[in-house]
């Protein structure tokens, strides 16, 4: 999915950079709360949507935890499930 930020907002982009717009949502678990950024990347090669696990004491979380798609829901949807049964520590392990 290509999204054109000059289209949409305007914007003159130089050729390399990227514009990301990133909505943040917050998943209650049982016993931790995992918070999930979505990423609306504008501008080739990377265009599109991603959503990533984000940990606020700036943890990263593993790098294979990342949903790529053409909507929001699709992308929440596939993360979610990725991390549904997942331990809070398995997703931000000491060590990337």
């Amino acid at each position: 999915m290509v999204i054109d930020a000059a289209e949409e907002y305007g914007l003159e982009l130089n050729e390399g950079q990227t514009l990301t717009e990133i909505n943040r949502y917050s998943l209650n678990r049982e016993n931790d709360e995992v918070q999930i950024d979505v990423h609306k990347v504008y501008q080739n090669p990377h265009a599109g949507l991603k959503a990533i696990p984000v940990d606020l004491d700036g943890r990263k979380a593993r790098r294979d935890l990342v949903a790529e798609g053409s909507t929001v829901k699709s992308v929440l949807k596939t993360i979610t499930g990725m991390i549904k049964d997942m331990p809070y520590e398995d997703i931000f392990p000491e060590e990337v």
